[in-house]
């Protein structure tokens, strides 16, 4: 609520409003003199009475918790100016700072309610409701109460005559001082800023203006009949020029003037309502006063709203021009029917760099979906995408879409990832951001020709540990045929050559080099660098093909190995040579790991199963070792972190670049019996 957090113009000490409050308590006797002697001289009120709007512009700058200062001030102002007067009963004195006082604190508890911290009168509703709670509500009750409080003390008989003549009286004064003070505040809250002189002469020659106009109609001798009324008018242009170019509180100041000049010309027994009876005299006064500047300061509340307005629509025009002219991605604009309704200067000049790719000769005023069709039509697939995008963008069915699409340039290729968001406004649309991906595109290729050779290299280490296992695998069967051949040799030159016995050997030199050969297979298979392949794989054939190629090893490091799979095992998505890199890579440093463990304690468990809550495939392998430091456990998977002593620190980093470029996840954890478990998930394939 307003007045609970600000301080308004004067600050937050205590010392600060009372020093206000003695301000304003100077004020409002000095008004009270003024209000004296302008007294109308056949009615019980002031022709001007502004010490009640006074007291309701200090409210409205201070807090709430400070206006008990300000009515305390006012007090012996009131009594100051009210006590030297001749034949006022002390009765009526009270009664009249009663209501006074009440008036300024109905109008400013109405007009502070519901108010931003910020009061000002430049917009139409707070306009509305100062002319309703401030100028006409709150000066109805209390006037209704005075003349009541009167007529029950018998200080004053006339019930109607004080009621409206105080109404309007107050009104006119609060229609007119409450907003000038207001506005004087605001003014002198923001920054100061130098003073436009053409304005300012404007508002001389406003002034000026307004004067003659006023003292030709309100101060000229009296006239009757119609041209008493018509004179009244000559004010007006001017009255509307002050609301029109100064706003309220220029409005508020020219109907002050105004003000002055009829009652001055009332007073001095000249201009349009001397010729009235005297009752008459005062009420036609201040009705016209208040009836004329209720519509002004309206009017001047809303033309002010409607400056600001197109003000902030302009900036908010600029912003935008300068935001879409600051970025560098080319930006389109599109209303719900799919034409283009704005786009950057970026997009304008991708036509100079690409003119072969689509849609960049589209102008403001295109339809774009059109467009897209007609270049489908084509053949280019790239628009059937695009179209059926922006598509389901604007009608609400999906709440944005990216897509990628290439285009010939100079330069060769160019990628480009258009970004499709919806217009958030009610007419709807969509917003199109054209963002060039070619770098994007090349350092993605980079990246996965770099990793191909790293798990290429991956391999080639890990083989690079099992050569002597390879030598001895290959070893064994050469050596077997080496000795077949020999003996054959030997049979053949004999004098009785048994075939049998020659055939037998010739077998085993088959079976010997086809075993061989299978050895060498799987070398060139492991070896070989390609481009990653996808496609459903046995991950039990991948496992017993990685134990065929590290039996010898095994066998060599005592290590026995316990396969169990699952019956039901799904096949799994992925690159066949990438996941026997894994489990081999895996076995090896299950292997290592039990170096130092018992020889009856070398013992493998391998296991693969479907796992229903994941819908995944995994794949464990545990061993007896010496198991992982809890430090390490997340580290091992970094680039170049080892618990080898001759380790590089790369194998594990690329397993678990090879599993996450599967889709799938790779972890360590401690056994609670011993040794370490290394686990990997795998998608399922069709």
């Amino acid at each position: 609520m307003r007045g609970q957090g600000s301080d308004g113009l004067l600050g937050r000490p205590l010392a600060g409003h009372v020093l206000g409050a003695a301000a304003v308590a100077a004020g409002y006797y000095a008004t009270a003199q003024l209000g004296e002697a302008l007294k109308f001289p056949h009615a019980p009120v002031s022709a001007l009475w502004f010490p009640n709007a006074l007291l309701m512009g200090a409210l409205l700058l201070a807090p709430r918790r400070y206006w008990w200062a300000y009515l305390l001030a006012v007090v012996p102002a009131h009594l100051m100016a009210q006590m030297p007067l001749a034949d006022v009963p002390l009765a009526r004195i009270l009664i009249q700072y009663t209501m006074n006082v009440a008036t300024a604190l109905i109008g400013a508890y109405a007009l502070t309610s519901r108010a931003p911290v910020s009061l000002r009168f430049d917009r139409v509703l707070p306009a509305w409701r100062l002319v309703f709670f401030g100028g006409l509500l709150a000066p109805f009750i209390t006037s209704v109460l005075l003349a009541a409080a009167f007529l029950t003390t018998n200080l004053d008989q006339g019930f109607w005559l004080t009621t409206g003549a105080r109404t309007l009286t107050n009104s006119f004064a609060i229609l007119t001082l409450v907003p000038l003070m207001v506005h004087a505040a605001e003014r002198l809250r923001a920054p100061r800023r130098p003073r436009n002189l053409a304005h300012v002469i404007e508002g001389v020659l406003l002034t000026i203006a307004l004067a003659v106009a006023g003292m030709a109609a309100l101060l000229a001798p009296p006239i009757t009949g119609v041209a008493a009324a018509a004179i009244l008018f000559l004010p007006l242009p001017m009255l509307l020029w002050a609301a029109a170019r100064f706003g309220v509180a220029g409005s508020a100041a020219a109907l002050l003037l105004l003000g002055a000049l009829t009652i001055c010309g009332v007073l001095e027994g000249s201009g349009p309502f001397a010729a009235q009876a005297n009752a008459h005299e005062t009420l036609s006064v201040v009705v016209f006063l208040v009836i004329t500047a209720v519509p002004l300061l309206l009017l001047a509340a809303a033309l002010e709203e409607r400056r600001d307005l197109e003000s902030a629509h302009a900036a908010s025009e600029a912003l935008h021009g300068a935001v879409l002219a600051s970025i560098q991605d080319q930006v389109v604009i599109l209303d719900r029917e799919g034409r283009v309704i704005d786009a950057n200067d970026s997009w304008r000049q991708l036509r100079e760099h690409i003119p072969a790719a689509p849609f960049v000769k589209l102008q403001i005023g295109d339809d774009f979906l059109q467009h897209c069709r007609e270049t489908a039509a084509l053949g280019v697939s790239a628009a059937t995408q695009l179209g059926t995008s922006i598509g389901e963008v604007i009608a609400g069915q999906a709440a944005h879409h990216r897509i990628e699409f290439a285009a010939h340039s100079a330069r060769g290729i160019a990628w480009f990832e258009v970004t499709i968001e919806p217009l958030r406004r009610s007419d709807g649309g969509a917003v199109l951001v054209w963002s060039d991906a070619t770098h994007r595109k090349q350092a993605e290729a980079n990246e996965r020709a770099q990793q191909q050779q790293l798990v290429h290299l991956g391999r080639a280490a890990v083989l690079g540990e099992l050569s002597g296992a390879f030598a001895h695998e290959l070893t064994q069967p050469l050596t077997s045929i080496l000795g077949n051949a020999e003996a054959a040799l030997q049979l053949l030159s004999g004098p009785d050559v048994d075939l049998r016995e020659i055939r037998s050997m010739v077998r085993d030199i088959v079976a010997d080099d086809v075993r061989a050969a299978e050895v060498i297979q799987r070398l060139r298979a492991m070896l070989t660098r390609g481009e990653i392949s996808r496609e459903a794989v046995d991950l039990a054939n991948v496992i017993k093909d990685v134990l065929d190629l590290a039996r010898v090893d095994l066998h060599t490091r005592h290590v026995a190995v316990d396969v169990e799979f699952d019956p039901y095992l799904p096949l799994v998505l992925g690159d066949r040579i990438q996941l026997q890199q894994v489990v081999l890579n895996l076995v090896v440093n299950a292997c290592e790991a039990m170096s130092s463990t018992d020889v009856q304690r070398r013992r493998i468990h391998l296991n693969a199963r479907f796992d229903s809550a994941s819908c995944e495939v995994v794949c464990e392998i545990r061993d007896h070792g010496t198991g992982i430091g809890r430090e390490d456990l997340e580290r091992i998977f970094q680039p170049f972190v080892t618990t080898k002593t001759l380790g590089l620190g790369m194998g594990l980093a690329i397993c678990r670049t090879i599993i996450e470029a599967h889709g799938g996840r790779l972890w360590a954890k401690n056994l609670p019996e011993g040794g370490a478990s290394f686990s990997f998930t795998a998608r399922l394939g069709s």
